[in-house]
């Protein structure tokens, strides 16, 4: 390959990395500074690996340049120890490889690092400091190549060709710094939007509480305008409607305090247990309503690490969502069953309901959603979160019609031995 692919072929190996770790930095949006250190590091030793892929002995002076890429935007992002990493593999890469003096080599590398640590004391400016370490790279290459040319060997043409690749280097390491510094940008912008949607939602989430709690106080004092103290017959019909208002509200109520406090304390149990409890309980209400039941739930033992009330509270509410799904159907069947795996169980819950549109069942997890009139829409996004500190899923299938299908997934504990 000619010098001119040489360029090329360093210039995407350096930008390729950088542009994926860019890419990564605004997908994952708020993450935390250790995992963007280590994403930053992998995106170096990246750019390193695939560098040293096409060495070629005729341009040793080339890789020995584009090797400090790298190394610079170490320093750039204060990644001290990347900064030595790098280095140290340098020394051992040009030695093996291109047979280079190793005490030149280790100077040239003292020298880096006392470097690093002046510029680190000051208060940096990046593309200055980027320029003060190129120049000190190339004033190293060409004393090196000076040394190693014999007595009176007519060096200009390698000098003009080492002088073209520094030129290249620097408009190289100017660039990505460049890029380095507007990904950065970007990526502030992109978590600044993130932040600004999270606050649009609680501040259309807030203004829905005050709307759903505004609605039954207003029904409340139109009632109580019209309460006459002394009328039997305005007790009889008021007060159970202000009691209904009023339970409203703080049901309500309770389920935002509920979103906002979830506590998962978790201690040994049995699901199956869990859940032949939870049917054990719910069992009166599926007679009143005249729901048949398919149950399938093994005899045997799953234990799992998990909040029985949490879990109850889950199950509970998933099948009195059943349950009123099925209010006016004729046939009604309600099927629990569970699935154990080897990591694994899953716990599914059909009903023979009304269904859920394909478009309700994507809002079907976004707080406050609820199709029903005196639903808050905290019930399922509530559940989620519960499973979701249980390291589960919880998924919804659907058809009009036909039912609604809910598969809970939860980690278990296998082989579990009591002593």
């Amino acid at each position: 390959m000619t010098l001119f692919d040489n360029i090329l072929l360093e210039t995407i190996f350096i930008l390729f990395p950088l542009s994926i770790w860019m890419i990564y930095q605004i997908y994952m949006k708020n993450i935390d500074k250790e995992r963007r250190n280590i994403s930053f590091d992998l995106a170096l030793f990246t750019m390193i690996y695939l560098m040293t892929k096409i060495y070629n002995l005729k341009y040793s002076y080339l890789l020995y340049f584009s090797l400090n890429v790298p190394l610079i935007l170490a320093y750039v992002k204060k990644r001290e120890l990347s900064f030595l990493m790098i280095t140290v593999f340098q020394i051992l890469f040009m030695k093996h490889f291109f047979e280079e003096q190793i005490a030149l080599l280790l100077l040239d590398s003292v020298g880096c690092y006392a470097l690093y640590k002046v510029l680190s004391y000051r208060k940096r400016d990046y593309t200055k400091d980027a320029f003060v370490f190129v120049l000190a790279k190339f004033v190293f290459a060409y004393s090196y190549f000076l040394f190693k040319v014999p007595i009176g060997y007519d060096n200009r043409i390698q000098f003009i060709e080492i002088f073209f690749v520094f030129l290249i280097f620097v408009f190289l390491i100017t660039f990505t710094i460049f890029i380095l510094k507007k990904s950065e940008d970007m990526i502030l912008y992109s978590n600044a939007i993130s932040l600004l949607d999270e606050e649009k939602k609680l501040r259309a989430s807030l203004f829905k509480i005050t709307h759903e709690i505004k609605n039954p106080i207003a029904v409340c004092k139109g009632y109580l305008d019209m309460f006459d103290m002394d009328n039997k017959e305005h007790s009889k019909k008021y007060i159970p409607i202000l009691k209904s208002e009023i339970e409203k509200v703080l049901t309500l109520l309770q389920d935002f305090l509920s979103i906002s406090k979830i506590k998962i304390e978790k201690e040994t149990l049995d699901i199956n247990y869990l859940l032949e409890n939870v049917i054990d309980s719910v069992s009166p209400l599926l007679k009143e309503k005249q729901i048949k039941t398919d149950l399938h739930i093994s005899d045997e033992e799953v234990f799992m690490e998990a909040d029985y009330n949490r879990l109850n509270q889950v199950i509970i509410n998933l099948i009195k969502n059943s349950i009123e799904s099925m209010e006016q159907r004729e046939k009604k069947i309600l099927t629990i069953c569970t699935e154990e795996k080897k990591d694994t169980i899953q716990i599914r819950i059909k009903d023979s309901g009304i269904g859920i549109t394909s478009e309700n069942l994507k809002k079907m997890s976004e707080p406050f959603f609820t199709t029903k009139k005196a639903g808050t829409g905290l019930g399922v996004y509530l559940s989620k979160e519960i499973i979701r500190g249980h390291g589960g899923t919880i998924r919804y299938e659907s058809e009009i019609e036909k039912g609604t299908q809910v598969i809970i997934t939860l980690p278990r504990i296998e082989n579990l031995n009591y002593t």
